[in-house]
Order: structure tokens, then C-alpha cells, then sequence
């Protein structure tokens, strides 16, 4: 029990004394009818709590203070809720996740700096107005199964790329998203969390790209073409593969350099590329050996009509600097699965046309046959 306002005095915490004793005065003097303040006040056993007094001063007839009442609270549970929901804030607010949180009705009513940040690097806002919103932001294509995802089954993880106007990655996202209800309020809140990975994913496409582009031509390498063969070779699917080598490259390597060569080769993919159907792989699986496979039903020329084309256009002169380098081609023509049923055996074919052409006079391209013998190969 407190008996008198010394007592009071002596029991509060030492950083709350002058607030309390600011308060009391205030009262005594008449400057305010009303006391009330949130204090520390040292239990009996000596511990702190936390109390909220108010209270009131009455006065006699003379004016004089006759009593003044009060009631006192303990809100110590309540103001250990206050910390830890200030602690909160402020890991969110400095978290390096950008987070943010909305209503009931996916308002965000809370978005910390780090997702402001990254807001403003895609779209140039800060800001956004609902969690739709914010993942259309994020993504080139919305999604429209996320939120229906996350209101079905109370979260949703996953990734979302947003592409630049030239079609690359501009930002990457790993998304993290939780639908959150509480029991005592009965309210409804939804969580997000996003991470920027884009660093990431670059570095993931560079060692695909060491994996599976050639790095002379920037074309597909042998080691792409054999993982697209494995997946396209199907029964029910036509496919037309050409084995091209180059005559006399290595007259220009020896003669120019190898960096002449470098330029030739990639001029050399850049003008078979305008040559050959849509979805055509073209890949460079040696070092003047290129392979390119196609479904037949994607293009209306015949094979052979493809072949004449690039053999015509690989005899014209190239023009590297301020050389006019002359070179040609010998292209072997397979098709799946009239004359092959594997990979293995559908490279052999083509290669083993190649090999015919080139026996024929160079600049020449041969379809396989069973009358050609496999091992059938002129240098």
C-alpha cells in the first residue's frame, strides 16, 4: 500500500520519477484537474511493473485540496504486447527481405524500406496500393492463380521474373506469402515476403550458358544439341538433321589466324540462321563442324531445297575486315525415324551423308541412304 506521495516517489523507477512527479505537480498547482501517466513502480518483492494511474483532486469549500483519487492498472502484459510489437517493426523495417502486410482485404497497410526499394526498381514507385497489385509488378505476366492459391491454401511460395522491353531479366523474386487470422481479434492479415535473387539467377544463366552455348558463335553446343535430341526424338514426330562441314577452314586458320576464324565461324552461324525454318536448333559441334535439326512439318521447304540454300550462300565470298575469304560447305542430310531410331544413330547417318558430299567434290550436300557405307568418310 502506498500511504503518502513520498512513498509513491521513492517506488517509481528512477527514469520515470520526473514525468511522474511533473504530473502530481501539475494537479496540486490547479494547472490541470486531471492526473494520468504510464510509469514503472517497484513491487513489493522488488521487481518493476508497469502501471497506468489516473486520478483526480478534489477540493474543499475553501479551495484547499481535501483528497485526491485515484485508480491504478497494471498493465504490464499489455505493455510487454506494446515492445514486442515495437521490436517487430523495427526488425521488419530493417530487415533485408522487403515485407509487407495487409488487411483483410489485401490493402498493404505496412511495407518496410527494403521492399519500397525494390518496388521503385521495377516500376519506379514506392508505393502500392494492394497485394495484386504488388505482384503484378513483380511479374511480365501476371499470374492470376496466386492469389487463389494462397486464399485456398494458406500460402503460396515461389518465383517471379520481371522482364525489361528487350525481353531480359530485369528483376527475379523468390515470393514468400502467408494468409494469417487471429483467433482473439478475429481479424484477417495477409504476410509477404520477397527476396531479390536476380544476382542469382544471372549467375545461374552464365553457368548454363558455360554449359550449353558454344563461345566463339554464341550458338548451341554439342552438349545442348544431345540434351534437345534426347527430348524431341518422339515416335509421333518427323525430324529432318543436317550435318554441315566446312570446306577449306582450315586453309583460313593458317593463313590468317585463328581470330579470322573466330569472325568467320560466327558469320557463318548468323547466315545459316536466315536460312532455316523457325525452332530450328543450330548448333557448332566442332571446329568447322555445325549441326541443325527441324520438324519436318514446320517448314515447307524440303530438305534438300534448305541444303541448296545454305551450300549456295556458304560459296559467296565473306567479307572479315578488309579480307574476302572464299570457303564452301558439305552438308549430310538424316531423317528420324524413316533412317534412324536413336541420336546416336541419326548423327552417324547425317555425318555419314556429309562425308559422301564432301567425297563428291565439296560444295555438294547428299541425303543418306542405305546403299552408303557408315565408315564411308574422306578428309
Amino acid at each position: 500500500p502506498l500511504n503518502n506521495l513520498h512513498d509513491l516517489q521513492q517506488r517509481v523507477h528512477p527514469k520515470d520519477q520526473q514525468a511522474v512527479q511533473q504530473g502530481f505537480l501539475k494537479i496540486l498547482s490547479g494547472e490541470q484537474k486531471l492526473f494520468e501517466c504510464t510509469h514503472r513502480i517497484q513491487h513489493e518483492d522488488g521487481h518493476y511493473v508497469w502501471v497506468h494511474d489516473k486520478g483526480q483532486v478534489f477540493h474543499d469549500a475553501d479551495g484547499e485540496i481535501e483528497k485526491i483519487c485515484a485508480i491504478r492498472l497494471d498493465v504490464s502484459e499489455q505493455k510487454w504486447i506494446e515492445d514486442e510489437l515495437e521490436v517487430d517493426a523495427t526488425v521488419i523495417e530493417h530487415a533485408s527481405e522487403g515485407i509487407a502486410i495487409t488487411d483483410g482485404d489485401m490493402k498493404v497497410v505496412r511495407c518496410n524500406h527494403a521492399l519500397s526499394q525494390t518496388l521503385e526498381k521495377a516500376t519506379g514507385i514506392q508505393e502500392t496500393a494492394d497485394l495484386k497489385t504488388l505482384l503484378n509488378s513483380l511479374q511480365t505476366q501476371a499470374d492470376e492463380s496466386i492469389l487463389e492459391t494462397l486464399n485456398r491454401e494458406g500460402f503460396w511460395k515461389g518465383e517471379l521474373n520481371l522482364l525489361d522491353e528487350y525481353g531480359k531479366l530485369k528483376l527475379a523474386s523468390r515470393i514468400s506469402l502467408k494468409k494469417i487470422f487471429h483467433d482473439t481479434t478475429q481479424s484477417l492479415h495477409y504476410s509477404f515476403i520477397h527476396s531479390d535473387i536476380t544476382d542469382l539467377k544471372r549467375i545461374e544463366t552464365a553457368l548454363n550458358d558455360l554449359a550449353n552455348i558454344d563461345s566463339v558463335t554464341g550458338l548451341a553446343n554439342r552438349n545442348k544439341l544431345y540434351q534437345n535430341l534426347k527430348n524431341d526424338l518422339q515416335p509421333n514426330r518427323d525430324i529432318t538433321l543436317m550435318f554441315l562441314d566446312l570446306d577449306y577452314f582450315k586453309r583460313v586458320n593458317d593463313t590468317l589466324g585463328h581470330d579470322i576464324g573466330d569472325l568467320l565461324l560466327k558469320s557463318v552461324g548468323r547466315e545459316i540462321q536466315k536460312l532455316i525454318p523457325e525452332k530450328t536448333l543450330l548448333a557448332r559441334v566442332g571446329g568447322d563442324e555445325f549441326v541443325l535439326y527441324y520438324e519436318q512439318s514446320l517448314s515447307n521447304l524440303s530438305a534438300t531445297d534448305i541444303a541448296q540454300r545454305i551450300t549456295d550462300r556458304l560459296s559467296q565470298p565473306f567479307r572479315i575486315h578488309h579480307h574476302e575469304i572464299k570457303i564452301g560447305s558439305s552438308i549430310g542430310i538424316a531423317h528420324y525415324p524413316q533412317q534412324a531410331s536413336d541420336r546416336q544413330s541419326l548423327m552417324k547417318a547425317a555425318d555419314t551423308a556429309m562425308y559422301q558430299a564432301k567425297h563428291s567434290g565439296k560444295g555438294q550436300y547428299c541425303e543418306y541412304s542405305d546403299e552408303l557405307k557408315p565408315d564411308q568418310q574422306v578428309a
